[in-house]
């Protein structure tokens, strides 16, 4: 029943009222695990943008102006 139900959905087992296993198809493990080529990869950006050179502006401020807050918890 379980091996049924674990190909359309993953399924939790729950022993002594606390979920402690799930059991999923192995394509839904692989995929899970997947190995990403690179960060252009992970991120999904389209091929060809890793070759983008990105240089952002440096920005300066003085420090003696800085307010630091504390926030509460």
């Amino acid at each position: 029943m379980q091996k049924k139900t674990a190909k359309e959905t993953p399924v939790v087992i729950i022993n002594r009222g606390k979920p402690e296993f799930v059991l999923l198809s192995f394509e839904s493990y692989q995929s899970m695990f997947k190995q990403r080529h690179n960060i252009a990869d992970t991120l999904g950006m389209p091929p060809g943008v890793e070759d983008i050179n990105l240089e952002p502006p440096r920005i300066s401020f003085p420090l003696d102006q800085l307010i630091f807050r504390s926030v509460p918890a």
